[in-house]
């Protein structure tokens, strides 16, 4: 993990796959908040690291966390105004029909923890993906995605409801694992900061690509 930026209201970072953005399971496992907590301490005893957004544990990229109470309250009651782009990379399997569109639906989750699509409005939350394809061959399509929502597993769950899963993303249908981790990536994050209300804007590339 690297750190993107820093001030005294946040620290934005590059979160690399397979380390957790916080311990959700009690079991002390490595993850971002941890780390970041851990090196403000170092500085300041009594510091704390305070969530604002996650990404799965597979899932690499550009991350947000606040460094106080009021930066997190004001970020996250705000994110659908202040969060102004959040785009993604993916290696999808198979090739799409169409280059550009938007996957529109609900998703909810089951017993298992597995999200599903569904076209009830009672049955979930709203869930939206826009998504381009940016090459493609027989087997895989790069695609580039812009949320307006931020719904768990999202992306994952939205790609294989159009039969296109993320590659090595075995729980939400994938038959293929190329790259030997999920082909998931946020690339870029703009936002308003939540004290200053600078526009700010922060891209790491995908570590992955087609050929």
């Amino acid at each position: 993990m690297s750190i993107l930026f820093e001030d005294a209201h946040l620290l934005v970072v590059h979160k690399a796959s397979g380390l957790h953005s916080a311990d959700t399971t009690g079991k002390g496992v490595d993850n971002a908040a941890s780390i970041l907590e851990a090196y403000l301490r170092k500085r300041a005893p009594n510091k704390r690291i305070y969530i604002v957004h996650r990404l799965d544990r597979d899932t690499s990229g550009v991350m947000i966390f606040a460094k106080s109470r009021e930066a997190q309250d004001r970020l996250v009651k705000s994110w659908n105004q202040s969060v102004l782009k959040r785009e993604y990379i993916a290696l999808a399997e198979g090739t799409f029909e169409q280059q550009d569109g938007t996957i529109d639906s609900y998703l909810y989750e089951d017993d298992r923890k597995v999200m599903h699509c569904t076209d009830d409005p009672r049955k979930g939350l709203r869930a939206i993906t826009h998504f381009h394809v940016l090459s493609a061959n027989s087997d895989y399509s790069l695609v580039r995605l812009e949320l307006d929502t931020g719904r768990t597993n999202q992306i994952r769950v939205h790609l294989q409801s159009r039969h296109h899963p993320v590659a090595g993303d075995a729980k939400y249908g994938a038959a293929t694992d190329p790259i030997g981790r999920l082909a998931l990536h946020a690339q870029n994050i703009t936002f308003k900061h939540p004290i200053t209300h600078e526009v700010l804007s922060f891209q790491v590339d995908a570590p992955f690509s087609l050929y």
